[in-house]
């Protein structure tokens, strides 16, 4: 989805991902180099995401030390983008498998998940209203936005006051090896991935089914993203 805002926004742009990563220590403290437009274009489109964070300490947390002189003149918008937990927990699990299996280390093995489900509950209580840690904000469905180009419009427009081409849909993110089930084989295809159907991936998978033995997650699931296949048929598997 980064590469759709940034291919949409009509200007140069920089991305730093990732900008608060459990994994460095010390914490990554952006600069004013970091900050500044990768050419000399005076108006350009920054984007800084954040992953795993508790959002009731984010204005604490160490990584922007010169945001405000930077981009005390700019507009900012936050952005909260949030995806069904059943096929959003069938891609973590994927890919804590592989970084278990490579040897490799990731941010979120530091959460584990508790930590991860104490989360997803944390940003779906904000994307419904309930808390308003992020004050003025932009919520996105991620399911929405994948398969609707209506949503997709109205989003850009009305949200994001940026006229909606779809440029970068097709792009896959390069970031963390692209998707965690594809990676990068779908790059110029993204629309073709299945990620509204990994959670199959681990119907048999008794870790993968108690993760939603947790009432509050299928009932935020449900207000959101309503009663989509993976949460009729997980449901049916753990008697819910």
């Amino acid at each position: 989805m980064i590469n759709w805002l940034l291919g949409n926004s009509g200007l140069s742009y920089k991305h730093i991902n990732n900008v608060f990563d459990l994994c460095d220590d010390p914490p990554k403290i952006l600069g004013v180099k970091d900050l500044e437009s990768k050419n000399t274009d005076k108006d350009f489109t920054l984007i800084l995401s954040y992953e795993d964070v508790d959002l009731s300490i984010l204005d604490s947390i160490p990584g922007i030390r010169h945001e405000e002189e930077i981009l005390k003149d700019s507009k900012k918008i936050k952005v909260l983008l949030i995806r069904d937990p059943f096929n959003f927990f069938a891609s973590r699990l994927k890919m804590l498998s592989d970084m278990v299996e490579q040897g490799v280390q990731n941010p979120i093995q530091k959460i584990g998940w508790n930590g991860i489900l104490k989360l997803w509950k944390m940003y779906a209580r904000e994307y419904l209203g309930e808390t308003n840690f992020l004050g003025r904000k932009v919520t996105i469905n991620y399911n929405s936005w994948f398969t609707d180009s209506i949503y997709r419009n109205e989003i850009a427009e009305r949200c994001l006051k940026i006229a909606n081409q779809d440029k970068g849909l097709q792009e896959v993110s390069e970031h963390g090896r692209g998707s965690s089930f594809d990676y990068l084989n779908f790059e110029g295809s993204a629309q073709k991935m299945e990620v509204t159907e990994r959670w199959r991936y681990f119907l048999d998978n008794d870790l993968y089914l108690g993760l939603f033995r947790d009432a509050e997650i299928l009932s935020l699931s449900d207000r959101i993203f309503g009663n989509t296949g993976g949460a009729k048929e997980i449901s049916s598997r753990i008697g819910a």
